[in-house]
């Protein structure tokens, strides 16, 4: 459901909450998470953003996308130096992850 809003566009509110929902159900699952917090962050909440980048980390197939994602809003909020570590994380984790170089 949660795509299916996003995929919308003007039903931005309504992802947010399928994905909320969702995450009773399953709290650990990474595509959810960094969907979520992308909403989030293109809404400029960028501390709700952080914390679900944070929560993808405990997923293995989201621990790229996820410090990437932390790296931007830690650049977008001045902390540059926390947002290299992410960055160069989402890189050892994929040394061809051309977003993060």
């Amino acid at each position: 459901m949660a795509l299916e809003y996003e995929s919308e566009g003007k039903n931005r509110a309504q992802a947010i909450d399928a994905y909320e929902r969702a995450f009773c159900v399953d709290p650990a699952r990474p595509d959810a998470l960094i969907n979520c917090g992308t909403l989030y962050y293109e809404d400029g909440n960028l501390e709700k953003a952080s914390e679900y980048f944070r929560q993808a980390f405990g997923a293995r197939s989201g621990k790229r996308l996820a410090h990437f994602n932390l790296g931007s809003v830690l650049d977008e909020t001045g902390h540059v130096d926390a947002a290299r570590q992410h960055l160069r994380q989402a890189v050892r984790l994929n040394p061809i992850y051309p977003d993060a170089h």
